[in-house]
């Protein structure tokens, strides 16, 4: 019986852990308070452009990366290619560019592996007339571009709703406390 107690409350422990899942601390970005002058003084490129491809295959793990495939209509500093392609983090605490496909972004790149990195402490997001005009106060107008025609994709890893994962291990422990009684019976 005392076995049978110790399993019983063993699978509920499981159960609840599974279903309540992990604890996540909920923070805000962070940044400090940089001017315009040092955003800019700070990145290798200043541009807006058009978001064209977002793929949030890097979005999972240890280093949750978000890239974007902007196509440049407008330069302010640096000689970006007709197509940019960076990386951010995700939204939230890691301060990752919010941006979704066809949305006009204001991008201040900085030096990163394998390719340049946007964030919003820096500087980039979702184009704001205020936040151009004071960067052309800074640059002077730039350089406008055509930008190029191509279709625009999201890629994203399978999406699994979050309910699925719990659904299952709650699933998996009822078969296990199921056979585990079926095996207590038969013993005795």
């Amino acid at each position: 019986m005392r076995q049978m107690l110790t399993l019983v409350l063993s699978i509920g422990m499981a159960l609840v852990t599974a279903v309540a899942g992990p604890v996540q601390t909920a923070c805000a970005c962070d940044c400090p308070p940089y001017t315009m002058q040092q955003k800019v003084d700070g990145a290798e490129v200043v541009a807006v452009g058009e978001v064209r491809q977002r793929s949030d295959s890097g979005a999972m793990g240890a280093n949750p990366r978000v890239e974007l495939k902007v196509a440049v209509t407008h330069v302010f500093k640096g000689d970006p290619p007709e197509f940019l392609t960076v990386t951010t983090g995700p939204t939230g605490t890691s301060c990752g560019v919010d941006a979704a496909i066809g949305q006009e972004v204001l991008l201040f790149t900085r030096a990163g592996q394998p390719l340049p990195t946007v964030d919003t402490c820096t500087g980039s997001g979702p184009l704001q007339a205020v936040e151009r005009a004071e960067v052309e106060a800074i640059t002077g107008r730039g350089t406008e571009r055509t930008p190029p025609q191509t279709p625009m994709v999201e890629e994203r890893l399978l999406e699994v709703p979050s309910w699925v994962v719990p659904s299952l291990l709650v699933g998996v422990v009822a078969l296990h406390l199921a056979g585990a009684i079926w095996w207590h019976r038969r013993q005795t």
